[in-house]
């Protein structure tokens, strides 16, 4: 856990009991709207395209999204919103999430000679046990997925999807951090 969350280069971390290649990936893809997580998620599909493009490998791309908050907003009555406005609400995620990943599993389509299209997948929930679901239901062999690597009180209390992940799954896992991610390790 410490090398992923300082490394400035992709960490592998491997299952011993796997003795093939990976057939399966899995991309897990953080769909918020924001120009830096579109660029790192760019980076995590291309990563995951030349690794699947050396193993003949399937790609599935999955979005995990929710409405932030959605509990306290059902439940308040001082908020007072209906359920239509909610469903508009989490509807326009769900949209916004699903035309994230057709974009890049086009661009990964084009950017790399797979021989199969990436499917992608949709699921709303908390990614922690979501994806460990996932790569059951599945039979993931292999993860590919983005870290931010917080560090600190930050990463106590928020926490790494990362790493929880990986305490939780039996596949092979892939990391990689974000363009300009400086490590606090020198040499």
């Amino acid at each position: 856990m410490h090398l992923m969350r300082k490394s400035s280069v992709p960490v592998m971390i491997l299952n011993p009991n796997q003795t093939e290649l990976p057939k399966k990936i899995l991309v897990p893809i953080d769909v918020s709207h924001h120009l830096e997580k579109e660029e790192f998620n760019r980076a995590i599909v291309d990563l995951a395209g030349f690794v699947a493009q050396q193993f003949d490998s399937e790609i599935h791309l999955l979005a995990v999204w929710q409405l932030e908050g959605e509990e306290v907003i059902r439940s308040s009555p001082l908020l007072n919103i209906g359920e239509e406005r909610i469903q508009i609400m989490t509807e326009r995620i769900e949209n916004k999430a699903e035309s994230s990943l057709k974009s890049l599993a086009k661009h990964m389509k084009t950017a790399f000679a797979l021989n199969c299209e990436p499917s992608i997948h949709l699921s709303k929930g908390n990614a922690n046990i979501v994806i460990p679901e996932f790569v059951q239901d599945h039979q993931i062999e292999m993860i590919v997925m983005g870290t931010v690597g917080r560090a600190g009180i930050p990463g106590l209390f928020i926490g790494n999807t990362a790493e929880v992940v990986l305490s939780t799954v039996d596949c092979s896992v892939l990391t990689t951090k974000p363009a300009g991610f400086v490590t606090p390790v020198a040499m």
